[in-house]
């Protein structure tokens, strides 16, 4: 027993070392909202005129690394759960452990296939400025020429929705 606690502290005391290297926060302390808060002004997209090309920093690279590396700690977890199933008989945890591993690849390709990254995008790569309503909340990414999605975060005002799209129509990126 002592041994299974020592083990979840040590974890516990990884994943917060890590968090703080990343720069993220494991509780909601006062500082968590100010780092929120400083993040969401300064997020910027920026039209460089002499390259031709937006320029995003954001962040996203590293909450897309993050998103990985847990995605692939879960299919790994999932395969060494249903390596350790005794004569075969699956009861309701090796299915949960299935569901685990198959969703965990899902999203792992979805994010691989299907969203980009960049940091500095030429605007011939950029086909629209592409706008959803997701639960009340409007989210925008850029559509690129190749079909991946840029997404578009920290827009949370009518005046920084606003400015986006009148910066995206002036440079001549179709805005819907």
């Amino acid at each position: 027993m002592a041994k299974k606690v020592q083990t979840r502290k040590f974890v516990l005391f990884c994943i917060f070392k890590f968090s703080q290297k990343v720069g993220a926060t494991l509780s909601p302390l006062p500082h968590a909202q100010t780092v929120g808060k400083y993040l969401k002004r300064h997020m910027k997209v920026k039209y460089n005129e002499q390259e031709k090309s937006i320029e995003i920093n954001d962040g996203l690279k590293t909450s897309y690394l993050i998103l990985g590396i847990l995605m692939l700690l879960n299919i790994f977890n999932a395969g060494l759960n249903l390596y350790n199933i005794n004569d075969g008989q699956l009861d309701m945890t090796g299915y949960t452990w299935i569901f685990v591993g198959v969703l965990s690849i899902a999203v792992l390709i979805f994010v691989l296939l299907q969203k980009t990254t960049l940091e500095k995008i030429p605007l011939n790569q950029i086909k629209r400025l592409k706008e959803k309503q997701i639960l009340g909340r409007k989210r925008f990414s850029l559509e690129l020429q190749n079909g991946k999605l840029r997404d578009l975060t920290k827009f949370n005002t009518q005046s920084d929705i606003t400015e986006l799209k009148k910066m995206f129509s002036d440079i001549g990126i179709e805005t819907n």
